[in-house]
């Protein structure tokens, strides 16, 4: 997939004297706290990487506390969308609405109704349903259907693409356009718990003060 890139970077890791007895191991997991978030500075998201120490040359930071600056080359693997790069997912959910599909087995997408051609029509079928090309019946979009993707544009959080084809079984149909939304699905099901438990915290803040002004009046 071309959105793959490899990059090399050469980075100052700082850390903590409390870490100085494996100071190996400290950057390791300062950098693998990087993975599967989109940095800005890399731009795109870190899918892995590979560290090379230059040296034994630590610089300590001036300051209160007396962290050192440990340099380091970095190889990284990146998932970096650009305009016009083909990518591909896996249709996992769909309705009249949108799509849902998988990109890379991490990356959820959606691809929303007024994005989706009008040859193609929303069928329902008992829980789930499909999409069905009015032109050829054997243009089909379900659960489980290989999507691929042009690049549209992208922004910090959450990618914007194009829909550019379906494919089926050996066979691959032309391409149309589609709004499509990427996340990384770990980052969106916590801040989906997040935002629940804060709207409940809300809903039950709110009763209270309602509640409260009851009994004052």
């Amino acid at each position: 997939m071309e959105a793959l890139r490899e990059a090399t970077a050469e980075l100052t890791v700082y850390v903590h004297p409390s870490n100085a007895a494996d100071v190996r191991l400290a950057v390791s997991r300062q950098l693998s706290t990087l993975l599967f978030s989109y940095e800005d500075r890399f731009d795109g998201v870190l899918l892995s990487h590979e560290v090379e120490f230059e040296g034994d040359n630590e610089d300590v930071l001036d300051g209160l506390v007396p962290y050192f600056g440990v340099p380091v080359t970095a190889n990284m693997l990146l998932f970096s969308p650009q305009p016009e790069m083909i990518l591909e997912g896996k249709v996992e959910m769909l309705g009249k609405e949108s799509i849902h599909a998988i990109v890379l087995g991490v990356f959820s997408a959606a691809i929303m109704a007024d994005d989706i051609p009008e040859m193609f029509k929303f069928k329902r079928r008992g829980h789930g349903g499909k999409f069905i090309s009015q032109s050829d019946k054997r243009h089909v979009i379900k659960k489980g259907s290989m999507i691929r993707f042009s690049v549209k544009r992208y922004g910090l959080i959450q990618f914007l693409f194009c829909l550019v084809q379906i494919a089926f079984p050996g066979v691959l149909f032309p391409i149309w356009p589609a709004t499509l939304h990427i996340l990384d699905i770990c980052i969106a099901f916590t801040l989906l718990v997040l935002l629940i438990l804060l709207y409940v915290g809300v809903i039950h803040a709110y009763l209270s003060v309602l509640i409260f002004f009851s009994l004052l009046c």
